[in-house]
């Protein structure tokens, strides 16, 4: 058996941690993009109704939450 693979783009260096784990998510078709704005509404309705309380600090320190 002979397996073909093409380079589809540059992730970074081998050994960091980011363009490693980029490899990871894209190998195995995992979508990285954006939440849509109406998953952050269900995500604070469900909150709400199970009275879950985040800390600012968890709010703020997530790059995809603003």
């Amino acid at each position: 058996m002979v397996v073909y693979r093409c380079l589809l783009r540059s992730l970074g260096e081998a050994g960091e941690i980011e363009p490693e784990t980029d490899g990871m998510l894209t190998e195995y078709g995992i979508d990285t993009s954006e939440f849509a704005e109406e998953v952050f509404h269900v995500i604070i309705s469900v909150a709400v109704v199970i009275k879950w309380h985040h800390t600012e600090l968890l709010m703020f320190s997530r790059d995809n939450i603003a």
